[in-house]
């Protein structure tokens, strides 16, 4: 499975990642991401923010049997011509949502993902999940 982190990554080609620096701190913190000067703690008792924690994640023109982004808080997620085997996108909060030109085999997961703006390919009929999201498909 692939798992998305929360912070800036390209995939342009499989096996090939660059994942941009990240700031480290040696010490501790009084409360979650209090050193970096970010909200910290659970999801839920972020639900207020506007802005989701990571900037952008692309994923393009990869072959990923399972992308795992359950969770995922971004500004602009963006899948483009990728073959994925399942994708969850499950629990998210994504500003601007990008899916275009992937052949999906099985499952997409949306439930409970709300998302600012969404452009989403045409799925086969009974493939997203979409129970307590904001996504609306093409038809």
């Amino acid at each position: 499975a692939t798992r998305i982190h929360h912070h800036e990554q390209e995939v342009t080609e499989q096996g090939k990642t660059y994942t941009y620096p990240q700031p480290t701190i040696a010490k501790s913190a009084s409360t979650p991401g209090s050193l970096l000067n970010r909200p910290g703690g659970s999801l839920l008792l972020r639900r207020g923010h506007a802005v989701p924690q990571a900037v952008k994640t692309i994923i393009r023109n990869s072959k990923l049997p399972r992308i795992d982004a359950s969770w995922l808080e971004t500004q602009h997620l963006q899948l483009q011509g990728n073959e994925i085997g399942s994708l969850d996108l499950s629990n998210s909060r994504i500003s601007q949502l990008e899916i275009s030109g992937n052949t999906i085999g099985r499952s997409v997961d949306f439930s409970h993902t709300q998302v600012k703006q969404a452009n989403v390919q045409v799925l086969a009929k009974d493939q997203a999940k979409l129970e307590g999201s904001n996504i609306k498909l093409p038809r």
